[in-house]
């Protein structure tokens, strides 16, 4: 088993440890709603919806469990395609089973309430305190997220000045990923200013504090993780070139931004609990406008964006057109999540060979990866080793690398070839560094002598 699937692994398994985290947080009572579902206090008290909770709390754990347990077998998959595509149909069957258990004992949960005919306060009506506005801290200037958009594209102007030309898409692609995170903060952060504030009661200054730990909750989270991007952006030019550093790098970022999300979302949540005990007996119902507790529905709502009612995150509205359509196009996207490994069998399964003409040689995997005249050869040798490479732009996966790579020793350019299977052909032209090989050591030798001699024909792709 080698380090890279311990690694994949362990970042799949992370997802159900974090979603247990929020979702036994669900049986703590913040703004009167459990598990989605508005109570009173007297209900909260109640020995059969305590007996739910408790048998929520069972298997959801009983899920995380079972869906961890279920990773141990993949360590012995070989193929990466393989793997993700196993992987991401765990994903999409884990998530689907917490929908399905959280809808369950939310209906449960309604159920009994019905049953006991709790009081309902308003369940149909949107409920609005127009005092809360006056209360709010105020908007953070958009402008505190433009630096983290600059400083993202700061190694593109260093890869222009200082790394060879070539290497200039791949860090435009890198700083406008890195960027995108921090644009998406400028245009989403003062969206929820404009979103239903939280109501729970007539206390308009109980109603007030708890919009402001929301709203504060929501722009820490989005100014933190612009500003660790940008961050992570410098750094992980600084390291590319050295692969360990780059993944050490990379796991702590990640897990800053895992602990960020962690963080933020449960003080929200610790904040929600504490100050709906203040709120006594008054309570506001809107259960009727949530599907199972997850799904915002209400067609009288203009707003497209909703807040949800617990800690920071917001949904759609699907009462809204553009709201179905968002939410049928995510469905899609969840469901075609395996395909992405469907497709990654394929490329490793796809051979790579070299097609010759009089002139030049071109190297096809899939489509042709790159082309070199003779003419432009300056050297040509079979390394048995690989060298130590570090991806710039392109393909990693654990029997293909393709793309420009970092090769040590010998500076920046093209590969395409299995790691796994050396020999491997270095070829330096006028203009560029690549490095290829094919199918079997024969066919990678073979193309080797062909090239040296001027070949006519096609190499054998096994």
């Amino acid at each position: 088993m080698s380090l890279f699937t311990i690694i994949m692994l362990a970042s799949f398994a992370i997802v159900p440890l974090i979603s247990l985290i929020f979702l036994l947080n669900e049986t703590k009572p913040k703004k009167n709603i459990v598990i989605g579902v508005t109570l009173p206090n007297e209900a909260l008290a109640d020995e059969e919806i305590k007996s739910e909770l408790s048998r929520y709390r069972l298997f959801m754990l009983a899920v995380t469990v079972i869906s961890v347990l279920l990773l141990v077998p993949l360590a012995f998959i070989k193929g990466m395609g393989l793997m993700m595509t196993i992987l991401l149909s765990w994903l999409l069957l884990y998530l689907i089973a917490l929908g399905v258990v959280y809808a369950v004992f939310n209906t449960r949960l309604r159920r009994i309430k019905k049953q006991r005919r709790y009081l309902i306060v308003s369940s149909s009506e949107r409920v609005f305190d127009p005092g809360i506005r006056r209360g709010l801290k105020p908007q953070m200037s958009r402008l505190w997220f433009l630096p983290p958009v600059i400083i993202c594209f700061v190694p593109v102007l260093l890869s222009y000045l200082l790394r060879p030309q070539e290497e200039l898409l791949g860090y435009l692609i890198l700083g406008a990923s890195f960027a995108s995170v921090a644009v998406l903060g400028f245009f989403l952060y003062p969206v929820i200013y404009r979103q239903r504030m939280d109501v729970v009661g007539s206390d308009t200054a109980l109603n007030t504090v708890l919009s402001n730990v929301r709203l504060m909750g929501w722009a820490r989270m989005w100014l933190w993780l612009s500003w660790g991007m940008a961050v992570y952006a410098v750094l992980a030019w600084v390291s590319i070139y050295k692969p360990i550093v780059f993944g050490i790098i990379t796991a702590v970022f990640t897990g800053f931004i895992l602990c960020l999300a962690v963080y933020v979302e449960m003080t929200v949540r610790r904040e929600q609990e504490s100050l709906q005990k203040k709120a006594g007996d008054e309570y506001v119902d809107d259960d009727a406008h949530w599907i199972f507790g997850m799904f915002y529905y209400n067609p009288q709502d203009r707003h497209y964006f909703i807040n949800n009612r617990v800690g920071i995150n917001m949904g759609v509205n699907l009462g809204r057109p553009a709201g179905m359509i968002t939410m049928v196009v995510l469905l899609l996207l969840l469901l075609a999540m395996p395909l992405i490994g469907v497709y990654m069998m394929k490329i490793e399964a796809e051979p790579r060979v070299a097609e010759y003409t009089g002139e030049a040689v071109s190297i096809i995997h899939v489509n042709e990866q790159f082309r070199i005249k003779y003419s432009e050869i300056e050297e040509i040798k079979l390394l048995e080793k690989l060298p130590q490479i570090s991806r710039i732009a392109g393909t990693g996966l654990e029997n293909l690398a393709e793309g420009r790579y970092n090769i040590e020793g010998f500076g920046s350019g093209k590969i395409c070839l299995n790691p796994n299977l050396p020999p491997f052909v270095l070829i330096k032209t006028h203009d560029g560094l690549y490095m290829f090989n094919l199918m079997t050591e024969s066919a990678t030798k073979d193309a080797f002598m062909r090239i040296k001699t001027g070949p006519v024909g096609i190499a054998p792709a096994a």
